[in-house]
């Protein structure tokens, strides 16, 4: 499981603050003066044991809801979704996303980033229609879904990849490149002749997973029944 904003999470440190007012909570209590008492001389109070924790049930039920409402905040997600794929791939759509921003300058990423790209689009099989896109803060088109179709094999599907989406010096806006996914396996089922009563629809990911790169978008969004991401981290 991952996180949109794990910073929202440093939010369940608040948890210590009921604890600390439980300790400090004073009972008040009601006084009663005695006339006899006015011949005494006044004295401090003393101190007969030591503050515990009261009403525990209670401080359970609200440290609770402050880590429910960090967790919350930090919008967990999860990171590879396996949704209801058929066994023989047929009726299936995927999105390849090459990351392609300024990160991925780094030596040997991109390269380590295409091995894995191509190993991918080997594993599928010739049922599956599929698409490669470049992402830095927008899609790059690759490989449309027409010419996956055309081509003669998985060799002949990653000859134009390299040279169609090279490194940019932009920054990695993740959340738009899976929304721009969504919306080309959409297109692509409209302009189908015969469309599966419930198409299974993939997007993979291959990036560094840089931290800070911008989730904004996914956030409300209705995801559509029977859609997997699966990401496939380079790691140089």
């Amino acid at each position: 499981m991952s996180f949109l904003y794990p910073l929202f999470l440093l939010g369940g440190i608040a948890v210590v603050l009921p604890v600390i007012f439980h300790l400090i909570r004073r009972q008040a209590r009601k006084r009663i003066p005695f006339s006899t008492l006015q011949f005494l001389e006044p004295s401090p109070p003393s101190l007969t044991r030591k503050s515990r924790l009261e009403h525990l049930w209670l401080l359970l039920l609200r440290c609770l809801i402050l880590l429910l409402l960090a967790l919350a905040f930090a919008r967990p997600f999860l990171r590879d979704v396996l949704v209801g794929a058929s066994e023989t791939g047929e009726g299936e759509h995927h999105v390849y996303l090459l990351d392609i921003s300024a990160s991925m300058g780094r030596a040997g990423a991109r390269e380590r980033s295409l091995e894995m790209l191509a190993d991918l689009v080997d594993q599928v099989g010739e049922e599956v229609i599929g698409a490669i896109y470049g992402f830095d803060t927008r899609l790059y088109q690759a490989l449309s879904f027409a010419d996956w179709r055309a081509a003669a094999g998985p060799a002949e599907r990653m000859g134009p990849v390299e040279g169609a989406v090279p490194v940019t010096e932009r920054a990695t806006h993740l959340g738009h490149a899976i929304l721009g996914a969504v919306e080309l396996l959409e297109g692509a089922v409209q302009t189908e002749e015969e469309v599966p009563e419930k198409p299974v629809w993939k997007i993979h990911v291959v990036s560094d997973m840089q931290a800070g790169m911008m989730l904004e978008g996914l956030q409300g969004f209705e995801w559509p029944e029977r859609c997997g991401v699966h990401f496939h981290r380079v790691r140089v």
